[in-house]
């Protein structure tokens, strides 16, 4: 158990260790694999594991006897399994569904799944018959009208360019005519040079709209993804002749989300009348917003086809009318004028005049008419990646299938564990990666929109089919109201649900953040969630997901929830994985506020025995397993990690700042690369939504404060925004309370909730808050709004030096995690802002804590003097105390330790020093000498484990394994042990033993007393106890990671193979990006092991 700086138990109540995502894959499930699992995690530490059922039985299949989910072989492994957990001490959560995500099952029909809004619209011939309706498109057989109208359209609406246009292009392209072809699904352009696309018509056209197309591309197994950013991002430019040629417009392509599968984007275009459009694309010119971080957008063109058309259109439809997660720009009448939309008094309703097969009695008037029918169908998404039990997900806005759900798969495994299992092991209940797309239509989802927006969803349904309704400023406070809806349902309806089901069951509820897939408020579903989680990536940069963890943390914060999860370390496996190799991506995830870790992923091992490495998730993930070579050293940095999260546990965050996400739908936490205005130096931020500022913000002294103990001095708005009349009112209440906002002036309002009334006094309150020459809420530069409050920055450091860091505070106590993420050491001074409490200095590696020098300083600071190794981290603790020990005079190295009740002077030099314990003494220690360093120089017997059989080699000195000409030990993965003797003196002091350099982990033995771990460069272990004079023994236990093996064995058969990949779509194979020519990497002791001195006196 580590001690804290104060003596008290770091390990608290036993449950702030990590955790692991525990995946049964493909049906490779059997009892010894799940014992040996089990314990290799209990024997590092993991205190709970995410068990999830992934994949049924495929061609990964590889034992005997498969066990498939649902099945009573399956449920009894399963309470096997968490039996075993609970023997262990562990806690074990499992998922809403078969799979990772999202929530569906084999229990789900197409009625009860989730629903999206579908059309036909048909064109009337004044001179023919009403034809029969055509059924829009129809999923698993399930379709259920929704309402049809009929409607005028304008004589200018006719003409298109897939039947009336000339396309030419500045490339080389035989095929270029087939842009005109809205069936053209393949790419016909694939550049990424500049050029030019460009459309002929005969006579002079009015573009008004422009549909672009785009081919669906895999990005994984189970995920396509269908935008290009360059296809949405031309320039348009006029021509009357085809020689000179006018800007028009720029079209702007929405933020999307990592699964946004939209292979077609409508763009709104100011009316422009020409004969010749052209199409300007440049690499620079494409916005290369990477949504925060997951799966970017590329600068190539890639383009299936393109329509022009003279008819009018919701701009960017998918996304306005969550279709798809995205971000768009709001029309404006520039864009889509009024006289180009459709008035509503002119719309006739016709839904009770049509049959279920599409038949219409109805005459209409005269003039053309174009009829829309609307319906809803199931989105045909399924759960991913499952086995048995996977199926549709299900509807997510109807409460009775939500509890259905819960029931059908979480709720059985509790009646499977049993009462002595079921909410005491198996006792937190998750939803995972959303990876569901989104839904925009249920059954309840009329009546839900009326008794929340206040009028009926009919009056705007067509804008949903892309069909401008009244106004653009009609249109899109209505779009807007529909994914409010959509928000408020989300949170409502299914996560509120699920909260009161798992707490009926006295399970905790954890959830994952929505990322970048379902139109909502990314934050405020956490209000019904015990524990928020988030997600961070390894080795795909591409794929991490900051917003995720921003959402995570900062909702932890403002509902008052104790811990902010992180699924950790999910990324491209490519077999270089060690734990010194996690260290900063954990450590700046801490840094940022989460303070539980969630290790991704731990496949089960079925052949605990062969088969190693064994079985993977097909390239995502690092590897977690009994099988790395390493695991079972693995304890040191497990260990670590529960430390960190045990102090990061305790009290709550400092955080001085809170910007506001606004009220579009949908939203997200702020990454700080999109804080406007930036963060100042020295200060924290959170993001607070609309859902925390009407409910749960108020205005204490001169901060902002939430229930859970979150508190800010200043609320930051964006600089661009609107704001309903609710929003307003909050905002008022709490500047009326003394509240510092500042931020830009709103426009009022993006809701139809707001009659003529409620805007009038929307108007009058920004007004009253922004107006006037001494404004309440005013565009202010941030650093100076701090100043004039006079606060301070929580932290100052100096230039140059790159430290990420986070505040907690507890009663007594205010905690400080530092990062040093630059390359270099760094020696500095730390000016906190604190003053009158004892500043120490916890090392959780060496779970050492040492007093620094500090000095007081005016205006509620004190200085402390910091000095820190690349990637290391470290708590700097103030309390309240009665001494204040330190060093008088020149430090020269020492330092003052303690281990929470002796007070000692450390130092590895010769000197003389004077100790001030703050009780009015001073103690003068002297060391007079300390006997030289000494390096184990003695050759190296090392025993390599090589096809089961033991393999001895000699070393003079350590050699690294990968520049051996034996090729097995060139591409040796696993364990060598190292052993020597050496003599030794003792020199009446302390010995360190440190070893220089090495790969990547290892454990010492002097004389058979197990000192631990070393996983750290450039730390060590106290060899004190376990040294003797005269002659000494010693085994050094080295492991390195998987790709050296992996690459020896590149290219063979697999009878030949030495290592194996259970790869869970493809069964046995080599590594993907690993080849015979990969780089070895460096393996073993690398340096010299020295025995270094130190004196610990007591004061």
């Amino acid at each position: 158990m580590a001690a804290s700086p104060t003596g008290d138990a770091v390990q608290g109540s036993g449950g702030e260790g990590p955790w692991v995502y525990w995946y049964w894959l493909d049906a490779n499930i059997t009892r010894e694999g799940i014992i040996a699992d089990l314990d290799a995690m209990h024997d590092a530490g993991i205190v709970g594991v995410f068990l999830f059922n992934i994949g049924g039985k495929s061609a990964a299949t590889l034992v005997d006897a498969p066990v498939e989910s649902l099945t009573t072989d399956w449920w009894d492994m399963a309470r096997f399994a968490v039996a075993r957990a609970g023997a262990h001490g562990m806690t074990v959560a499992m998922n809403i569904c078969d799979g990772w995500g999202t929530a569906g099952g084999s229990w789900i029909t197409p009625a009860t799944s989730a629903q999206e809004v579908v059309w036909t619209e048909t064109p009337l011939d004044p001179d023919r018959p009403v034809p029969i309706l055509a059924r829009p498109l129809t999923r698993l057989d399930h379709y259920r009208d929704i309402a049809t109208f009929a409607f005028p359209v304008p004589d200018d609406w006719a003409t298109t360019s897939d039947v009336d246009a000339h396309v030419t292009s500045s490339w080389d392209i035989d095929a270029i005519a087939q842009i005109a072809n809205p069936a053209q699904a393949k790419n016909v352009i694939d550049t990424d040079h500049e050029g030019w696309l460009q459309f002929r018509f005969d006579a002079p056209f009015t573009l008004r709209s422009v549909t672009v197309r785009t081919p669906s591309i895999s990005i994984l197994p189970f995920l396509s993804v269908g935008y290009n950013g360059a296809a949405n991002s031309f320039a348009i430019e006029a021509s009357d002749d085809g020689r000179n040629f006018r800007p028009v417009h720029r079209m702007t392509p929405p933020k999307l989300g990592w699964q946004s599968n939209v292979t077609t984007l409508t763009h709104a275009i100011p009316p422009t009348t020409a004969r010749y459009f052209r199409f300007r694309y440049r690499p620079e010119d494409v916005a290369l917003h990477t949504t925060d971080g997951e799966f970017g957008v590329t600068p190539r063109l890639n383009l299936a086809s393109m329509t022009l058309s003279s008819r009018p259109v919701v701009d960017q439809l998918p996304v306005k009318a969550a279709g798809a997660w995205g971000i768009g720009r709001p029309m404006t009448a520039d864009l889509l004028p009024d006289r180009d939309c459709i008035a509503w008094d002119r719309v006739v309703d016709l839904t009770d005049k049509v049959t279920a097969d599409g038949a219409l009695d109805w005459r209409p008037p005269k003039g053309r008419w174009s009829i829309m029918r609307i319906g809803a169908t199931s989105t045909g998404k399924s759960t991913e990646p499952s086995g048995l039990a996977g199926g549709l997900e299900c509807d997510k806005f109807d409460p009775a299938t939500v509890a259905m759900q819960f029931d059908g798969w979480f709720g059985e495994a509790l009646r499977q564990m049993g009462p002595d299992l079921a909410g005491k092991v198996l006792k937190v209940f998750h939803i995972d990666s959303w990876e569901a797309r989104t839904q925009n239509w249920s059954p309840v989802f009329a009546a839900e929109f009326r008794a929340r927006r206040g009028y009926d969803i009919r009056q705007g349904l067509l804008a949903l089919t892309g069909v401008p309704v009244n106004s653009a400023d009609y249109s899109e406070r209505f779009l807007f109201d529909v994914r409010r809806t959509i928000a408020d349902l989300i949170r409502d309806n299914f996560f509120a649900t699920l909260e009161r089901l798992a707490h009926q069951k006295d399970c905790l509820f954890s959830a994952q953040a929505m990322n970048a897939s379902f139109p909502s408020d990314g934050m405020q579903h956490f209000r019904h969630v015990d524990l928020p989680c988030g997600e961070f990536w390894m080795n795909r940069p591409e794929s991490d997901k900051p917003s995720d963890l921003r959402e995570a943390i900062s909702a932890s914060r403002i509902y008052g929830k104790r811990l902010a999860s992180s699924e950790a370390w999910t990324g491209g496996l490519d077999w270089t994985e060690h734990p010194f190799s996690f260290k900063a991506r954990g450590d700046e995830t801490f840094a940022y506020g989460a303070n539980r870790l969630i290790l991704h992923v731990w496949p089960l091992q079925a052949f605990p025995e062969k088969h190693k490495p064994g079985v993977t998730l097909f390239g995502l993930g690092s590897f977690f397993s009994e099988n790395q070579p390493w695991w079972p050293m693995a304890g040191a940095w497990i260990d670590y990690l529960t430390r960190c999260q045990t102090l990061l546990q305790q009290g709550t965050a400092i955080v001085d700042i809170c910007y506001y996400t606004g009220e579009d739908i949908p939203s997200r936490a702020f990454v700080p690369a999109r804080l406007e205005p930036p963060l100042p130096a020295g200060y924290a931020y959170d993001s607070v939504n609309r859902d925390a500022l009407l409910t749960l913000a108020q205005a204490r002294g001169d901060r902002i404060t939430f229930p859970g103990g979150a508190s800010y001095a200043v609320m930051v708005l964006p600089v661009r925004h609107a704001m309903s009349l609710k929003s307003l009112q909050a905002l008022a209440r709490l500047v009326a309370s003394g509240a510092r906002v500042i931020g830009g002036r709103p426009d009022v309002s993006p809701t139809l909730e707001d009659n003529d009334a409620d805007i009038a006094a929307a108007k009058t309150i920004v007004e009253k808050l922004w107006g006037g020459s001494a404004p309440a809420i005013a565009l202010s530069e941030l650093p100076a709004t701090l100043s004039a409050a006079g606060i301070a920055p929580d932290i100052r450091l100096p230039a140059g030096v790159d430290i990420l860091w986070t505040h907690r505070r507890t009663e007594g106590k205010d905690i400080y995690f530092l990062v040093n993420r630059g390359p270099d050491r760094v020696a500095f001074d730390a000016i906190f802002r604190i003053q009158g409490r004892r500043a120490s200095i916890y090392d959780p590696v060496a779970d050492r804590t040492s007093l620094p020098a500090t000095t007081a300083l005016e205006a509620g600071a004190t200085s402390v003097v910091l000095d820190m190794t690349p990637a290391e981290a470290l708590f700097v603790i103030f309390e309240d105390a009665s001494s204040f020990p330190r060093i008088t005079g020149e430090v020269n190295g020492a330092a003052l330790v303690t281990d929470g009740r002796s007070l000692m002077l450390e130092t590895r030099t010769a000197g003389t020093w004077s100790i001030d314990t703050g009780k009015g003494r001073v103690h003068a220690i002297s060391v007079p000498r300390l006997p030289p360093a000494m390096v184990v120089t003695a050759p190296w017997t090392v025993t390599f484990t090589i096809r089961g059989k033991p393999v001895h080699v000699r070393m003079d000195t350590p050699t690294d394994w990968s520049q051996f000409d034996d090729l097995d030990i060139r591409h040796y993965s696993g364990r060598a042990l190292y052993k020597s003797e050496f003599d030794f003196s003792p020199g009446g002091c302390d010995w360190s033993i440190e070893p220089s350099t090495f790969a990547n982990v290892l454990q010492v033995q002097i004389n058979g007393h197990d000192l631990g771990v070393v996983w750290v460069p450039g730390t060590g272990l106290n060899a004190t106890k376990a040294l003797r004079k005269g002659r000494n023994s010693i085994a050094i236990m080295v492991a390195n990671t998987w790709r050296n093996r992996l690459v020896g064995d590149a290219g063979k058969a697999e009878a030949d193979r030495e290592s194996w990949i259970l790869d869970n779509r493809l069964g046995l194979i080599s590594p993907p990006k690993i080849a015979v020519d990969t780089p070895l990497l460096p393996a073993g002791l690398l340096g010299p092991v020295s025995l270094v001195p130190l004196v610990r006196r007591k004061l």
